[in-house]
């Protein structure tokens, strides 16, 4: 949703000071004003110019997440999260795309 994006656009200017990543907040932007920075928040499933790696935060599998060498979710333990994760677990595993687990979770 926008308040996600804008959430996560929030802490990366304010989380430390002294591990800032230059990013930017691409929302129904033209091709020609497309953020130039490592970092793209979009949510619009306009294709930018990067292809390295998409975190997503969404509930969606976005469909061109193939177009990019490495995708990740961050996933908390609350059941809905829980089970859109294990979706997109379950469609990425019948497209025969090896997923890795990491459990950040404390312990």
């Amino acid at each position: 949703t926008e308040e996600q994006a804008r959430l996560v656009d929030e802490t990366l200017w304010y989380f430390k000071p002294q591990s800032f990543l230059p990013h930017c907040f691409n929302r129904n932007q033209a091709k020609e004003q497309l953020c130039k920075f490592p970092v793209v928040i979009g949510m619009d499933g306009i294709r930018y110019q990067h292809d390295d790696l998409l975190i997503n935060i969404s509930s969606e599998l976005p469909s061109f997440f193939a177009e990019f060498d490495r995708y990740a979710e961050i996933t908390h333990q609350q059941p809905d999260a829980l089970q859109h994760s294990r979706a997109h677990y379950r469609q990425l595993s019948q497209q025969k795309i090896p997923v890795k687990h990491h459990d950040l979770r404390r312990k």
